[in-house]
């Protein structure tokens, strides 16, 4: 079928995956042999880049991502960050639209986040860890979107998937700390805040439940 209408590039070991690219786009934006080969040659980019090193064999554009039915990829920062997020994995976690458009949802709500916008559905910590960036739990999510929210407008300081992992690092840091300073200067008098489950998660201490927070808190308070 590809190739009666002229289309080249396609191999057996990639056609069920450009065809879920294919699938997913208006029936308007597939009906000419330019705009499928766009798609076939932007998959075939994708297909060289994502050998599982950080080797920087990619750089897609927004009109490559949207030929790939990928249109809310359109700014800079996103396009920059989605590079690097299939420049590192292998071929296997990117031979599919729904894989693809996975990490680009996430992308997307991460700019969102940096432009002050909450994004739908809100991120999550496994969305983080679907990204490769450690250290986000839902103890301490708020403090990393906080963040997020601190940088510039525009994406740029979280651009890359370096610049993404160190603010995160510096957010998980900074809520480590503010939770041991918590628990250390909690004497059990109105004047100081009670630690809770939270503060001794993201203090990085174990076995504490809502069983025996309380008798924890009294001994910390003495």
């Amino acid at each position: 079928d590809f190739a009666n209408i002229g289309v080249t590039g396609v191999t057996s070991g990639q056609i069920v995956a450009i065809n879920t690219f294919v699938a997913v786009r208006p029936a308007v934006d597939t009906d000419s042999q330019v705009e499928v080969q766009a798609t076939v040659d932007t998959y075939a980019k994708i297909v060289t880049a994502a050998n599982g090193l950080a080797d920087g064999a990619i750089s897609l554009s927004a009109v490559e991502f949207a030929a790939l039915g990928l249109s809310s990829v359109d700014s800079a920062a996103e396009v920059s960050l989605l590079n690097d997020l299939i420049d590192i994995r292998p071929g296997t976690a990117v031979d599919s639209y729904a894989e693809v458009a996975a990490l680009a949802s996430i992308v997307t709500r991460l700019m969102g986040e940096a432009a002050g916008i909450s994004s739908s559905p809100a991120l999550t910590h496994s969305d983080f860890a679907a990204l490769g960036v450690t250290g986000v739990t839902a103890e301490n999510l708020n403090e990393v979107l906080a963040a997020l929210r601190a940088g510039a407008d525009d994406g740029s300081e979280i651009d890359t998937l370096d610049e993404l992992r160190s603010v995160v690092q510096a957010a998980v840091a900074l809520s480590r700390q503010n939770a041991i300073d918590i628990i250390s200067r909690y004497d059990g008098t109105s004047s100081t805040t009670a630690p809770t489950l939270a503060d001794f998660s993201n203090a990085g201490a174990t076995g504490v439940t809502n069983t025996n927070l309380a008798s924890i808190n009294t001994a910390f308070a003495e």
